[in-house]
């Protein structure tokens, strides 16, 4: 069995040990020491990160009872190495393990809410609680609370015990599910929270600095509630103040002034859009006729083949059913999107046209293929898009194999 020092001492940042196994996990290398302060991912909280003799280890995982450290790179059994974590990332994992044991304990004497998932991740913290509702009101509650227990400098103590009769003396927030290899492991944040806990843990609930909210989602079982604390919180709080700072520069105004001024722009938009379609409208009226002018006349109907730039896909599919309603007509159209350098693509025709040949999802595959891109659709109506580079030989593809359709 692998030594835990981690257990020992959470602060140890850096050991020697001997490979004792390597074993091969989904095509990396899985390297067993006699010990290790890196701590496995586990009860919420990913595995460490760090190096072996300037090796990167890239995770550390629990499997069948045993400690990998995973790497690129294999190191002989009966090796001496050196262990050196990456600490940063470990003590932002530890700030957020015990800070997420503030919050649910406060979402618990609060609300009443139980935790009953928890997502210690890379970006983001969240703990699922069984709420029927959450308002922002209410989580300035919850912070207001955990941020009195982090002020109070709470110490965070760690109790070990063998027998399960051993925690009825702990008003445990929920009961361990199984016995660990060391035993029950109880971690206490001084006369608040009581919870049976493998992770790594601060020392006391002032290293975790600040506890905010920053989202919270409702879900089928309750909510999730997104928080941060401790270096999180403040790399979290320079972004926001750097976002706020360089709005209110942009805007040439205060940080208070932004929210009313962006609700005056907002507001001021939605008066722009509306003309903008008003004139969209009115545009489309001298548009349509003037496409059917310039058609081509064949067999008793118009074949319209139109190249467009930079035009909401919305307002073609529009012109291209008002040109099928007006005349019986086969319509192509193209847009180019400069901004992408992507090509859309719209083809329709009339239903009174009945050559099951000029179906127009098939004929669109065909052109989309010349434009490395792809689209179909129905006999009548078809979409897609594709590389514009290719666009002259389209087109002179479509509109021959129109025409043979028609007069074979």
């Amino acid at each position: 069995m692998t030594s835990r020092l981690y257990y020992e001492n959470g602060y140890l940042s850096k050991c020697q040990a001997k490979v004792i196994e390597v074993k091969n996990i989904k095509g990396k290398f899985g390297i067993c020491l006699d010990k290790t302060c890196f701590y496995p991912e586990g009860g919420g909280q990913p595995g460490d990160i760090g190096t072996m003799n300037d090796i990167e280890i890239q995770d550390t995982q629990k499997i069948e009872g045993r400690i990998y450290h995973i790497t690129d790179k294999s190191i002989p059994i009966g090796s001496n190495v050196e262990l050196k974590l990456n600490w940063d990332h470990r003590y932002e994992l530890m700030q957020a393990h015990s800070g997420q044991h503030v919050i649910s304990e406060c979402f618990w004497e609060l609300m009443q809410a139980e935790t009953f998932s928890v997502h210690l991740g890379k970006k983001t913290l969240s703990i699922d609680v069984k709420l029927p509702y959450f308002s922002w009101q209410d989580a300035a509650r919850i912070e207001s609370r955990a941020n009195q227990i982090i002020f109070e400098n709470r110490p965070i103590l760690i109790h070990w015990h063998d027998h399960l009769e051993d925690l009825e003396q702990y008003p445990l927030r929920r009961s361990p599910k199984k016995k660990g290899e060391g035993g029950f492991r109880i971690v206490i944040v001084n006369d608040f929270d009581y919870s049976a806990c493998g992770g790594i843990h601060t020392r006391t609930t002032g290293e975790l600095g600040l506890m905010k909210i920053t989202k919270w989602t409702k879900m089928k079982e309750g909510i999730k509630v997104e928080y941060v604390c401790g270096n999180r919180a403040l790399k979290n709080y320079q972004q926001r103040s750097e976002i706020l700072r360089d709005s209110s520069a942009k805007f040439k105004c205060s940080e208070e002034e932004l929210v009313p001024l962006i609700e005056k722009v907002q507001t001021d938009l939605e008066k722009t859009q509306e003309q903008l379609s008003n004139l969209t409208k009115k545009m489309m009226e001298y548009e349509v006729p003037e496409l059917i002018a310039q058609a081509q006349q064949i067999s008793g109907f118009h074949l319209i083949i139109h190249q467009f730039s930079n035009r909401n896909i919305q307002e073609l599919r529009e012109i291209e059913s008002k040109l099928i309603k007006k005349v019986k007509s086969i319509v192509i159209f193209t847009n180019l999107i400069e901004d992408s350098n992507k090509l859309q693509l719209i083809f329709g025709r009339t239903p009174e046209i009945q050559n099951k040949d000029l179906h127009m999802g098939n004929l669109l595959k065909e052109t989309a293929k010349i434009l490395n891109g792809k689209g179909g659709g129905k006999p009548e109506f078809a979409q897609g898009g594709g590389n514009p580079t290719n666009l002259p030989q389209s087109l002179e593809f479509i509109e021959n194999k129109i025409k043979k359709i028609i007069f074979e």
